[in-house]
This record gives C-alpha cells, sequence and structure tokens, in this order.
C-alpha cells in the first residue's frame, strides 16, 4: 500500500467492466422476480415509492394511518418513484427496480477498484480479486437483487470518499468544488441513516491533514439539513406508541433498548462483526469448511480471519487515510447499535475483502520467496471464488424451485405461491379500508392493497442479545395491539431469516388458549404455516 495516486488507464477501465460484468451475470442468476418483502425493509422502500409516484408524500401509505416516513432517508425510494411514476403496473414493475438495484451493485464493485488502485490503497490484483470475490458472494448478491438501499448506498460512499481523496490532493481546489464535494459527503446520509459516520469520518481526515473546512462542509451540511429537520418530525413517537414508533422513529427505537443493553450489545457485536468479516465474501469456503470441520470450529477460523482486515488497516488510520477512517467509523457505529451488523458489513465488503487478502502481505518472508507466495494467492482467490460460484448455484436451484428468494440456505424454505395464494384469498375476502396484522406486514400490504400492521413490539434484548428468553411480548401485549389497531385479519406465515417467527407463533398460540373464539381460522393454505384468522369482535376480550 501507497499514500500515492495512481493514474488509472485501459487496463483499468477494462478490469472495472468485467467486474461489473461478473456482477450483472452474478445477479441475474440469484434474483427472485416479482419477490418483494423477504427482508421487510425492501416492501417499505418499494411502498414509500407508490407514494411519491402518485403524489401522496413521503409517506408509509402501507401502514394504519399513513405516517410521515421520517425512518429511512429519501433518497432510494425517490429513485425507485420514478420508475414506478413511469410504469404504475406492480408487481411487474418490480423487475425492473431489481434491475436498478442490481446496477448500482455492479457499479460498486467497478467503482470499488477504480477507488482502490487510484488512491494507491492495494495492487490492481488484490482489488481485483476483492471485487470478483464479492460479485460472487451469494450474501452480498441478496442486498444486489432485492429493492433495498446497501447497493446505491455503497456506490454514493466510493463518490463520497472519492470526493475526500480529491481534495487531500488538491489542496488548492476552488471553493465551488470544495461545496459540491462537501454536498457529495452527505449523499450516503441521504439513503441510509449510517451515512452519518462518513460525514463525520471525512471531515475528520480533512481536518487531521489541515485542509480548509468551510465551503466543503457548507456543502454537507446543506446537503444533509433538509433530510435533518424531516426525520425529527418522528422523534418522541417510539414513547407514545412503541408499534408506531418503529416504522418512523429510528432513535428511539435504538434509545429505548439500546442503552441498555450497551455493554452486551458491543461485545457480541464484536464478534459478529469479526464473523461477517471474514464470511460473508467467503461464504461458500466457510460453507465447505463447516461441512468438514462442523460449524463450531469453522466459526472459531472465521472469527479470527475476521479481524484480519481491522487490524490491517491500523497504519491506515495513523496515517489519516480516509478509507480506513470511513470504515473505523462504520465499525464505532455497529458496535453499538442493537441490531446484528451483517447487513451494516455489506456495503463495505469489496473493502473489507482487500483488506482481508492484503493481511498476509504484512507477514511475507523475504522478496526471494513472494513469488511462491504470489502463485499461492492466486491459487486461494481461485478456491474462494469457485466455492462461493457452487454456493450461489444451489441458491438459484432453490429459486427455481421454489420462487422464493433465501438470505441463507440454511433458513426454512417457502413456496412462492402459498404467499401468493395467500395474497389473493385476503383481496377477495376483505375490504380496501381494512387493517391486516401480519409479522410480515409489509409484503402483505404491498401485494393485498391493504394496510398492514406488525403485532408486536421490537426488542433486541431477547431476540439477539441474551436478555431473557427470545420472546416477544406477553399475549395480553399482542391483545391490547390488536384492540388499539382493530386489524380484521391476522396472518401467520413462515419469515425465513427472522428471529421473531417462532416467538410470534408460540405468543398467538397462547393469546388464542387464553381468549377462545376471538381468532378464528378464516383460510388455511396447503402449506399449513399459512393460516389467515378472523378477529371476531364478540369475543374481544
Amino acid at each position: 500500500m501507497s499514500d500515492g495516486s495512481i493514474p488509472l488507464g485501459r487496463r483499468d477501465a477494462g478490469i472495472a467492466i468485467g467486474l461489473a460484468l461478473v456482477m450483472l451475470l452474478c445477479g441475474s442468476v440469484r434474483m427472485a422476480p416479482g419477490v418483494c418483502g423477504s427482508f421487510h425493509d425492501d416492501a417499505i422502500y418499494v411502498s414509500t415509492a407508490s407514494a411519491l409516484a402518485s403524489g401522496q408524500g413521503y409517506r408509509l401509505v402501507d401502514v394504519p394511518g399513513a405516517p410521515l416516513q421520517t425512518k429511512y432517508p429519501i433518497l432510494y425510494p425517490a429513485i425507485l418513484s420514478v420508475i414506478w411514476y413511469v410504469w404504475p403496473s406492480f408487481p411487474a414493475n418490480l423487475l425492473a427496480m431489481q434491475a436498478v438495484t442490481l446496477l448500482f451493485g455492479a457499479a460498486t464493485v467497478a467503482m470499488g477498484y477504480l477507488y482502490l488502485v487510484r488512491f494507491g490503497y492495494f495492487s490492481r490484483a488484490i482489488a481485483a480479486s476483492a471485487g470478483v470475490i464479492c460479485a460472487t458472494a451469494p450474501y452480498f448478491l441478496y442486498f444486489a437483487v432485492q429493492t433495498m438501499a446497501e447497493m446505491p448506498f455503497a456506490l454514493l460512499s466510493i463518490v463520497a470518499l472519492w470526493g475526500v481523496e480529491s481534495y487531500l490532493l488538491r489542496p488548492d481546489m476552488g471553493k465551488r468544488k470544495q461545496f459540491a464535494w462537501g454536498a457529495a459527503l452527505a449523499l450516503p446520509f441521504l439513503c441510509r441513516t449510517i451515512g452519518a459516520t462518513l460525514i463525520v469520518a471525512g471531515l475528520g481526515v480533512l481536518l487531521f491533514h489541515r485542509r480548509p473546512l468551510r465551503w466543503y462542509t457548507a456543502g454537507t451540511v446543506c446537503a444533509a439539513l433538509g433530510w435533518i429537520m424531516w426525520s425529527l418530525a418522528g422523534r418522541g413517537i417510539w414513547d407514545t406508541n412503541p408499534v408506531d414508533g418503529y416504522y418512523t422513529d429510528y432513535l428511539g427505537c435504538w434509545s429505548s433498548t439500546g442503552v441498555s443493553l450497551v455493554g452486551r450489545v458491543f461485545s457480541k457485536n464484536l464478534l459478529m462483526t469479526a464473523h461477517g468479516s471474514a464470511e460473508l465474501p467467503f461464504e461458500g469456503l466457510s460453507a465447505a469448511m463447516a461441512a468438514v470441520l462442523g460449524r463450531g470450529y469453522t466459526n472459531v477460523l472465521i472469527i479470527i480471519a475476521g479481524l484480519a482486515p481491522w487490524l490491517t488497516m491500523i497504519p491506515d488510520l495513523r496515517r489519516g487515510r480516509a478509507l480506513a477512517w470511513m470504515l473505523a467509523a462504520s465499525l464505532g457505529a455497529m458496535l453499538v447499535w442493537s441490531w446484528p451488523p451483517y447487513r451494516f458489513l455489506v456495503p463495505i465488503m469489496p473493502f473489507l475483502a482487500a483488506y482481508l487478502l492484503h493481511a498476509p502481505a504484512t507477514i511475507l518472508p523475504a522478496p526471494s520467496a513472494q513469488r511462491r507466495w504470489r502463485v499461492a494467492g492466486v491459487l486461494v482467490v481461485i478456491v474462494i471464488v469457485l466455492a462461493n460460484c457452487g454456493l450461489l448455484a444451489r441458491h438459484a436451484l432453490e429459486v427455481r424451485r421454489t420462487g422464493f428468494l433465501l438470505a441463507r440456505l440454511t433458513d426454512a424454505p417457502v413456496d412462492w405461491s402459498s404467499y401468493e395464494r395467500t395474497f389473493a384469498w385476503l383481496r377477495q375476502n376483505s375490504k380496501p379500508q381494512d387493517v391486516i396484522a401480519a409479522g410480515l406486514d409489509s409484503m402483505v400490504a404491498l401485494y393485498t392493497d391493504r394496510r398492514a400492521v406488525r403485532p408486536f413490539v421490537y426488542d433486541p434484548g431477547p431476540l439477539f442479545y441474551g436478555d431473557g428468553p427470545p420472546e416477544l411480548q406477553t399475549p395480553q401485549k399482542l391483545a391490547d395491539i390488536l384492540k388499539a389497531y382493530q386489524p380484521r385479519y391476522l396472518v401467520e406465515s413462515p419469515m425465513p431469516g427472522f428471529m421473531e417467527e417462532q416467538p410470534l407463533a408460540r405468543v398467538l398460540n397462547e393469546l388464542r388458549q387464553l381468549y377462545p373464539g376471538w381468532l378464528v381460522v378464516a383460510h388455511r393454505d396447503a402449506d399449513p404455516r399459512f393460516v389467515v384468522f378472523e378477529l371476531d369482535a364478540t369475543h374481544e376480550p
């Protein structure tokens, strides 16, 4: 690694285009056309895009009361709203939204390579290897083929970093360019809230290198201030109504659960971050190792390997390098945020993979033996990519068999046709003004054109951090929520990848035993995991 810039040439352009094409090819294999809501947030992004396109404003039109969307920044839904406005036919237009998100992913691996080479972080070989590993990693692709903000956020983060690096190289940059690059520094924040860490890191690096900050900061503030003011409208909603607060009050949600768990969150998220830093890019190899060594031994090895990129970047931190500061700021946020950090690792995976591949170079023997190590490194990268492709092929077969997109093959399989039959029944047997309660509420709302709500309060303590048994809430609390929102139906269905699925099923069963006759089975799919309950008002407690 070096601190100097390196001119980019045709070879670099060719490698970047090649990485983008690999990403597009692998993404097309990973995609489940027409499926939205499997991650919950993906359906929220689409519903808010439809609200923007139809002139209803930036609102959660899928939630009872259609509150203002003050939790997720507007930039990505605004991009999707253009597609909805041009092609307002859902779910046919969903494929275009998924394709645009995949294009963001392809641009991310291409620009990530160019950034790492241009600003002298790694050799072309390491930068290209990191790109192709990510482009074939199933979990990275999972976020690239859904209507999720990770890929646009990743691309905008690279643009923001490019601006910081450019100012470091050209201290005589004019005021207008400083202002423009300062505005670019705020773009990741307008896509995902964790982008605030990039603002702190970017301005911190410029201050570290004694660059004038007046115009740069002015551009950042002007770009970010509007969303900051808008999001403040949701502050305090969690305190009065945690069900609504989950959709609208990001800080309220964290402060109500994260402060009391800060020690447990920090320690467990540290382990999960180390694990994810190596397991996510090397997912195929990790799965193969687990089949041979067992999951326990594999996890120990993965955690040790996952510490390598963070330790390797320490010299760059000391030198005030922008990328290392951005990654460190992201790490700080992940360690205190009461949510498993795997999703937050996805946008920075190309950089973590590069640092991880570079780690052995810090302990290489004398130059006379380096040629053999380089050959060994090439072989290792080939093995990693082939293992990723093998796991990706298994995912593709699962998608073709079920029509549904799983984040992990270890999640319980489910056929998309079961969801579709349930949606069709709800559309035929409900009125437009009816409210539906469901664990996958955003998915139900999107495909039934009815408003839906999650009938539980989010509490990460028992779900993720061992703060008591993994339960959601008491049956009485569930009853109170149902009475408050008065849904006509409650949908029980598989929630692959969600810790809430089994606790919700248990508390629902307890509620039916406590108040017999209130929840009556109105529809049961051929897959018995799909049940629609009708709430009988005459038996309401």
